[in-house]
């Protein structure tokens, strides 16, 4: 299996609201998932439109779901702490009415090692994607834009740097304003870094960048 995450940090100059681009640029990765047997997953993140279908709440363009043979929404069970569920938001390969629910368990292996798994609920899901992000829109108890923008930040930033561009072209991709990322990376201590004087601006979390001899200034 090969996994991107998130399938947006991966396009080069490719405009991900572009259906056409898009197709142009998964094409050639299908055939090669054809030709050796390897089964694609795509991580995207959703964008903050509200009142839509949840298949038209995927980042970017539309054709990152219908250029897939299936495509499934997680999210978090309001009605249990900790459970989440796996929907289908589209399925051409056959019928696909009902999603699963799961939560992540920790899980000794021995010899100190201390991991976490997956635990599948062994009855069937029936609310919809759409329900979901339905009630998520009108509940009025969802997480505000900063915090969404500071999670977001954390998350792009846990695996080590990133370029400030293509954090702000993957921050719009998932709905997030250039204003509330910028208030995001100052309130999260983020800092950015030239290795040289003419190299791009690197953004780094506080602890994965230590070194005060970084030049350093808060823009991008």
């Amino acid at each position: 299996m090969l996994s991107i995450d998130p399938v947006t940090a991966h396009l080069g100059d490719i405009d991900s609201h572009k259906n056409a681009d898009v197709r142009a640029l998964l094409t050639p990765l299908a055939d090669l998932a054809s030709r050796f047997g390897v089964a694609v997953v795509g991580v995207s993140h959703l964008n903050k439109a509200g009142g839509q279908k949840a298949l038209l709440r995927v980042s970017g363009s539309l054709a990152f779901v219908a250029a897939a043979r299936a495509a499934y929404l997680i999210a978090s069970d309001d009605e249990s702490d900790g459970r989440r569920l796996l929907l289908p938001l589209e399925n051409n390969i056959g019928p696909d009415r009902t999603g699963f629910s799961f939560n992540i368990k920790s899980v000794s292996l021995g010899s100190g090692i201390e991991t976490s798994c997956v635990a599948w609920d062994s009855k069937p899901v029936t609310v919809t994607a759409d329900d979901v992000l339905g009630a998520e829109t009108s509940g009025g108890h969802g997480k505000g834009a900063l915090e969404e923008a500071k999670e977001f930040l954390r998350d792009v930033l846990s695996r080590g740097g990133i370029e400030g561009t293509a954090i702000y072209r993957q921050a719009d991709d998932a709905g997030h304003s250039k204003r509330t990322i910028d208030r995001a990376k100052r309130e999260l201590g983020i800092r950015s870094s030239k290795s040289t004087f003419t190299s791009p601006w690197r953004w780094d979390l506080p602890a994965n960048n230590p070194n005060d001899a970084d030049i350093t200034q808060d823009c991008q």
